[in-house]
């Protein structure tokens, strides 16, 4: 479901954070040919957007629902929440940078991301893709697993949430049909006369690859 009121001035911003709980998973940038509206009900999100969680406080189960905001809006939630901006994960390819890379947006709150662990910083990237390739995609545990890399950006994912990432993946067939995660979005990408960021994930594929799996990263 959508939020219950619009997310619109900072009074209803801190009504809904006081009784919901809510959690910023990605910043990215809006793929060809997708429409997404911000959460304050005033604009239509045109460029790079945030994706938050939120759930009922005190509510007898954990049911969580999504909703995106615009860079302003987005920011905004994120002070009230008392956060660092997550990185923006860029998913075109700019003038003058390289094709395989994990640099990111200089845009400001970048930072967070150097403070990661490259294993760490490869999950919240290959998360924010699938984030970005599956309107609404909702999953709780991946969602949790991004926001303890948040929190804890020293702490070195374990393998099992490697090995679940890849699983939700492969379950997908307007991803596989493709090859990867990482295939999809290019040919989406090329597909409207755009370059792609290219990413490696070395560590990631290393733990799955030691694992047996199946890569669809």
């Amino acid at each position: 479901m959508p939020v219950p009121y619009r997310l619109w001035g900072d009074e209803a911003r801190k009504r809904f954070i006081q009784n919901y709980n809510v959690y910023c998973l990605s910043h990215t940038l809006l793929l060809p040919g997708r429409e997404k509206s911000c959460a304050c009900g005033r604009e239509q999100i045109t460029s790079n957007y945030f994706t938050f969680s939120f759930s009922l406080k005190n509510a007898p189960s954990e049911e969580t629902e999504l909703f995106h905001s615009g860079p302003s809006c987005g920011r905004k939630i994120c002070s009230l929440l008392n956060i660092t901006p997550p990185l923006m994960v860029e998913l075109f390819k700019r003038e003058g940078s390289g094709s395989h890379t994990h640099e990111t947006s200089n845009k400001p709150g970048n930072d967070a991301g150097e403070q990661m662990l490259p294993i760490n910083k490869e999950f919240f990237i290959a998360t924010n893709l699938l984030f970005a390739f599956l309107d609404d995609f909702q999953n709780t545990l991946l969602q949790k697993y991004v926001d303890g890399i948040c929190k804890y950006p020293r702490h070195a994912i374990f393998p099992y949430k490697i090995e679940l990432l890849n699983k939700e993946i492969s379950q997908h067939d307007a991803i596989t049909r493709h090859g990867t995660l990482r295939q999809a979005i290019a040919e989406l990408i090329r597909g409207a006369n755009r370059t792609p960021r290219e990413y490696d994930f070395p560590n990631l594929e290393n733990a799955l690859k030691e694992a047996g799996h199946e890569l669809f990263i």
